[in-house]
């Protein structure tokens, strides 16, 4: 248990600095050719590697590649509609990447896994500890706080900053 909780860890952070650095360099590239086209070279590289990947899967192994494929119409059309939705959430945040600082918008983009949390705890039934509950909570009221106007007295006035880029 004590390896599986190793590797957990590991590919979490591994995780972590790949989409870090992911969309720093997206910024990057959002700031030299914009917002659309970076959206579309990037969707044709990722089609481009998996592409190859499954090339390379098919000539190596073709019986455990077929094994892989989608059987049914409903699991064609589930695939097809995440794809869309997860398309929609890469044209807002490159949207927002576009006009905004990555450094405040990329945390509150990242707060999606407290979605991931909940969704676990209540579908799956996993169990979280209050030391977990309490990290979880001052991650995201930390992500709260980056948002507050400077000059306002929390207790006086509580009014967020008009970030650029987080209506997007």
């Amino acid at each position: 248990m004590h390896n599986a909780f190793v590797i957990a860890t590991l590919a979490g952070l591994c995780g972590m600095l790949g989409w870090g650095f992911g969309d720093y360099f997206a910024k990057k590239t959002i700031d030299i050719i914009g917002d659309m086209a970076t959206l579309a070279w990037a969707h044709v590289a990722g089609v481009t590697v998996m592409l190859m990947l499954c090339i390379v899967k098919f000539i190596r192994a073709p019986d455990a590649f077929v094994g892989l494929l989608p059987h049914h119409i409903n699991e064609f059309v589930a695939i097809i509609f995440f794809g869309v939705l997860q398309a929609f959430v890469y044209f807002f945040v490159y949207r927002a990447f576009a006009v905004g600082t990555i450094s405040i918008l990329n945390p509150i983009f990242s707060t999606y896994s407290g979605l991931v949390v909940l969704f676990s705890v209540i579908v799956f039934g996993e169990v979280l500890h209050i030391s977990q509950a309490v990290l979880i909570t001052v991650a995201f009221v930390g992500v709260l706080l980056m948002s507050l106007e400077r000059n306002s007295e929390i207790l006086h006035k509580f009014s967020f900053s008009k970030v650029h880029g987080v209506r997007d």
